[in-house]
């Protein structure tokens, strides 16, 4: 597919090392997860919501996972893994 404006304005905030605005976010989360093959076959957010804003709009929109799986790991533990 060809990028979209928005995802173009996304690209602009991540390439200056920016956290994309939720109002952003959400829209290109929710096209996405509105579409026919999210419809029949689910979806899978990794690493979001990452605020209650987002998790309040996510849920206003209809969008309800019926699972949701947290994984826990010390700063330590992550840090070892990045070396």
């Amino acid at each position: 597919e060809s990028p979209t404006d928005l995802g173009r304005e996304a690209k602009r905030y991540l390439d200056a090392s920016q956290t994309v605005p939720d109002h952003i976010i959400m829209t290109l989360v929710q096209d996405r997860i509105s579409q026919e093959d999210c419809q029949t076959r689910g979806w899978i957010l990794d690493g979001f919501p990452h605020n209650l804003h987002q998790a309040n709009a996510l849920a206003a929109s209809g969008h309800v996972p019926d699972k949701v799986i947290v994984v826990e790991v010390d700063h330590e533990t992550v840090m070892a893994r990045t070396e």
